[in-house]
């Protein structure tokens, strides 16, 4: 073994380098480690040569690890040869580049997030400290002197719902976006017209177009399916999902892709490590959650632990792979590992080719031409939701806005059919009068609870009205974007009235946002989000409840 190693593995089982004979560690001592243990000595021991060999590294007369001082202070969880896999694509990296070189200087730099449930922190113990975009905030706080950090993350939407409302999420001036929204954006099999894909282009452009021209990194997450076992009815292959597709939009816009799968699985599903395994980055180990007691209850299983741990065909394994979409605290951290291993390589390069002509050249240039012809971003947008709603009510009868759920969600509800409630919107947006304009109502869609509400122009604008039904059979309760097509008119009025009819047996609508996107005259192909399904065959149950 290695000195290093070996040093570590005499440490760990309590002998002496005196005891040992010839540089041979006794079998018996070996074997008495666990394999996680021997991992995380094997692990440890690559890292802590990884830093010695940066020492030997000088740039202008001083060791490496000196001129990035605290950059390198930060422990990571996967080896090294995996955080490289997880690194997809690295381009030129010349947005990511100058940003960092600002950092360096101690210039201010700010960073958003944007994303589903996943980076809003959902999955981790503790929101806010173990989730990774909390663990990646701490360490910009110790790395840099003047790097802060904004979550723009809303749970439950897709990334055509940030085209429209990335204005709420990531400040003016930002310098750096990351993006995560593999797994709500769901999947479309096919690859050259893949309308996923299109509206994802449509968030790339929008971001990469601010006036800050940040540097945009996609975090890619596994897409529904592709962790769970072989075993489950909904297990999807490596290659099954949006990573793939989206990975196109990464090398033609030339922005940052680091990928939790290709960081994961061969570790997960190849060597089958014991410290990586899928059950142990994907699913909560301490207890039995929510969603699986859920899971149990619909296959008429006790919910009790013991009879989990006494059923073979529900062990106690299985019983903590249910889930299988969200990351838990090790998940959440592989995730930080790439954030933070991208920052570190970047920071790295920058010593050994600091900014120059070709920098500069490149951050100028103009964004190519749609890689979808014709998909272009929103030329002005109204996206408002929560408190910012109220502005735009006109009259109520039966609404109310409250906010509701573990997360506080607000917006409008009304359970009784005949309540109906009306907003007035500007949806004028140039081009001919006869030109329409897509509008989009956020309304929540649940399992239980929920009824069908009526949307109508009713004074200044006319619309085709339209049945939106907030019921449906998934365990899931999630924000949708029902679409109307409006005239154009500087005081449009539409109203939601809540029917009779019901497939739930109740009639709760509960109104989130209203969206208006787009210039006037707008195809279908490029609305932000029709009226369909994030997931295709996902039955898991929110503990929130709708």
């Amino acid at each position: 073994v290695d000195d290093l190693l070996a040093h570590t593995i005499l440490k760990k089982i309590g002998t002496s380098p005196s005891a040992i004979r010839n540089d041979i560690i006794p079998a018996a001592a070996l074997l008495a480690l666990s394999p996680a243990t021997i991992f995380a000595i094997d692990n440890d021991a690559e890292w802590r040569t990884y830093v010695h060999h940066l020492s030997n590294i000088q740039v202008r007369n001083q060791k490496m690890p000196n001129l990035l001082g605290r950059l390198l202070d930060y422990k990571f969880s996967l080896p090294e040869v995996q955080l490289r896999r997880g690194t997809v694509y690295l381009g030129s990296n010349h947005r990511l580049r100058a940003a960092l070189a600002r950092a360096l200087s101690g210039k201010p730099v700010r960073i958003g997030v944007v994303g589903g449930s996943i980076s809003y922190g959902h999955g981790a113990t503790q929101k806010g400290r173990t989730d990774w975009v909390s663990v990646f905030q701490k360490y910009l706080a110790t790395a840099f002197r003047n790097v802060t950090l904004r979550n723009g993350c809303i749970p439950g939407t897709p990334s055509a719902y940030m085209v429209v409302c990335l204005d709420m999420s990531v400040d003016p001036d930002v310098d750096v976006v990351f993006s995560e929204y593999i797994l709500n954006d769901g999947r479309h099999d096919s690859i050259s017209n893949n309308p996923k894909t299109r509206e994802y282009e449509r968030l790339v452009r929008r971001v990469l177009g601010l006036p800050s021209r940040p540097a945009m990194v996609m975090m890619q997450v596994y897409s529904h399916g592709n962790a769970f076992p072989k075993t489950d009815i909904e297990w999807k292959p490596f290659h099954d999902g949006l990573e793939d597709v989206y990975g196109s939009l990464a090398q033609y816009y030339d922005v940052q892709w680091l990928s939790f799968r290709g960081a994961t699985y061969r570790l997960a599903a190849f060597n089958q490590d014991p410290a990586f395994a899928f059950n142990k980055i994907m699913g909560e180990v301490d207890h039995i959650h929510p969603s699986r007691r859920a899971v149990a209850q619909l296959q008429g299983r006790n919910v009790q632990a013991s009879s989990f741990k006494a059923d073979p065909n529900f062990t106690w394994n299985r019983l903590m792979d249910i889930d299988f979409t969200h990351p838990n605290d090790l998940g959440h951290k592989i995730m930080a590992d790439l954030a933070v291993w991208l920052v570190q390589q970047t920071a790295m390069d920058l010593l050994l080719r600091p900014p120059g002509h070709s920098d500069s050249m490149q951050l100028t240039e103009a964004l190519p031409e749609p890689m979808y012809p014709g998909n272009i971003v929103p030329s002005s947008t109204m996206c408002v939701h929560y408190d910012a709603l109220q502005q735009l009510m006109q009259n109520s009868r039966g609404f109310e806005f409250i906010a509701e759920g573990a997360k506080r969600k607000k917006g409008y509800v009304g359970l009784t059919p005949g309540n109906s409630i009306t907003f007035k919107v500007d949806t004028n947006r140039g081009g001919t009068p006869d030109m329409r304009v897509t509008m989009q109502v956020g309304h929540l869609k649940s399992y239980e609870h929920m009824g069908v509400a009526l949307a109508e122009c009713t004074s200044g604008c006319n619309c085709e009205p339209k049945e939106i039904d907030s019921h449906h059979t998934l365990h899931l309760s999630q924000t949708y974007l029902a679409t109307l097509k409006v005239s154009q008119h500087p005081a449009c009025h539409v109203r939601l009235t809540i029917l009779p009819k019901t497939s739930s047996g109740e009639h709760k609508f509960k109104i989130t946002s209203l969206i208006l996107s787009d210039v006037a005259g707008q195809t279908e192909n490029h609305g932000f989000l029709h009226d369909k399904a994030m997931f295709t065959g996902v039955d898991f149950h929110n503990p929130e409840g709708p």
